[in-house]
């Protein structure tokens, strides 16, 4: 008898939920969403963490409306997951159809031409990563060139960077595009960023003269550019680096202590601020750690007991590591901790601390490096 009770029971409870259900499915059958609010659906499913759920809302979403703006946010939302999974192709597939379907000034295309930049130059697609950006060129405003010629230019050398032959070609084509962007730019901001980069690849190759061959090149086209002084600080420190300490602080020692002036003079505490960081970097830079350490802390003076001050004592400490110094750096360390105990500015001190230890013991005793065992060459041996 007890059967057949909860067998009714269970019975009436369906009679009663089943309209309900159905009603509610008409309901939503009849009412179709939207593309943004599936989309909107898609977010919040994602933002719960029912990824699963959300996914298949996006796919839903770019099935049903593929040529809807929502559609192309969800192929973003999509291929985000996918890179999240670790599935670079996928996520390239959602990110073309978004840049193919679409002209570069919508920010989805934009913004999804910069994930397919990214990802064909993680996957080494160069060639894939260049066509790209020769039609984003092609599409872009005049006064939006001179951004995808920049990342052109920074692609041509990392292609160069990548692979062990030389390519003279790509290296000659980047270094001509940075060139011209940096005398001929009527965007001042992409005019900086093109000397810098510019400047920046021959530094890095140690050619110090054709570093500066690009400041001086530069300063003879843009006299008067506000940034002059910084440019030639910047050449003294290459020269240095060239080995010419003479010329060096002959170009430096009175642009640094002018700059030092024009920072007491300054009115604006934020801009007086930036000015002695930018002081003390160069002088750093120079080699010349004692006077680095004294503007450093001139600018502790102006901002007593802050997170700036704090921040600025640990990196007088950090210069003299970089430097090499580590027994000044470690003494400044422990005053620190000294100064600060019981708090979590002593705990940031003794983690440098014990970091830098862990580097000297590395230092002093490196690991054995393991044999490699000989592999014998193709015919030879029996």
């Amino acid at each position: 008898m007890r059967s057949t009770m909860t067998s009714l029971s269970i019975r009436r409870v369906l009679r009663v939920a089943i309209p309900i259900l159905f009603v509610a499915v008409f309901a939503v059958a009849c009412g179709k969403q939207t593309p943004d609010e599936q989309l909107a659906e898609a977010q919040q499913l994602l933002s719960e963490r029912q990824t699963a759920r959300g996914v298949i809302k996006l796919k839903e979403l770019i099935r049903d409306n593929s040529d809807d703006p929502a559609a192309a946010t969800g192929r973003l939302l999509l291929a985000r997951y996918y890179t999240q999974e670790g599935n670079a192709q996928k996520a390239l597939e959602q990110l073309q159809e978004v840049v193919d379907a679409y002209p570069l000034s919508d920010p989805n295309a934009e913004f999804a031409l910069n994930g397919v930049l990214s990802i064909r130059l993680q996957i080494g697609d160069i060639e894939g990563a260049l066509a790209q950006l020769d039609k984003a060129i092609e599409q872009a405003p005049d006064d939006q060139k001179s951004d995808w010629l920049l990342d052109k230019a920074a692609v041509l050398l990392q292609s160069v960077r990548m692979t062990e032959e030389p390519n003279p070609e790509a290296t000659a084509k980047a270094l001509e595009i940075l060139n011209d962007l940096m005398l001929n730019s009527e965007d001042a901001q992409a005019r900086g960023q093109a000397r810098e980069q510019l400047a920046d690849y021959y530094r890095s190759r140690g050619e110090f003269a054709k570093s500066n061959e690009v400041y001086e090149k530069y300063l003879a086209k843009y006299p008067d550019d506000k940034v002059r002084d910084h440019l030639e600080l910047a050449m003294a420190v290459n020269l240095m680096k060239a080995g010419e300490e003479e010329k060096a602080h002959e170009l430096f020692d009175p642009r640094i202590a002018s700059m030092r002036e024009a920072a007491e003079s300054e009115l604006d505490q934020q801009t007086q601020l930036q000015m002695l960081q930018d002081v003390a970097r160069y002088y750093e830079a120079m080699g010349d750690l004692e006077n680095a350490e004294a503007v450093k802390k001139e600018l502790m003076g102006k901002v007593p007991m802050t997170k700036m001050a704090i921040d600025t004592q640990f990196d007088i400490a950090m210069m003299y590591a970089r430097a090499g110094n580590t027994d000044r750096a470690l003494e400044i360390l422990e005053q620190i901790k000294e100064e600060n105990p019981e708090s979590q500015i002593s705990e940031q001190a003794d983690g440098l601390i014990q970091g830098i230890q862990r580097q000297l013991e590395a230092l002093a005793n490196p690991a054995p490096l393991e044999e490699t065992p000989e592999v014998p060459m193709p015919g030879a041996g029996s």
